[in-house]
């Protein structure tokens, strides 16, 4: 099965705790049944889109703040737009024609 998963946070570069205890376990549990994954997080610190590959899962990371929308919107739901707008210019037929 296919998957792509939106989080804010993702290892290897954030650690510890919470969600990304959680995330680092979904990429182990996708590796080891050989799932075609993608995972799309925000990460302030980049300049460009960076993708990491590990085995099947492809963790791209990018900067929410290079959009419009923080000009307009508050934190969260400028967050929310940023991501929606990723999805729909890399990922819109990812499910159709395989991994991107």
């Amino acid at each position: 099965m296919k998957t792509l998963l939106l989080t804010f946070e993702c290892p290897p570069d954030v650690t510890g705790g919470g969600l990304c205890t959680y995330v680092q376990e979904y990429i182990n549990a996708k590796i080891e049944r050989r799932e075609p994954t993608v995972i799309l997080t925000a990460d302030f610190n980049v300049h460009d889109e960076v993708c990491t590959y590990f085995g099947c899962v492809k963790v791209i990371r990018f900067n929410p703040s290079t959009g419009e929308s923080f000009k307009h919107m508050g934190h969260w739901a400028a967050m929310s737009y940023e991501f929606s707008n990723q999805v729909k210019k890399n990922h819109h037929g990812w499910f159709q024609t395989g991994l991107a």
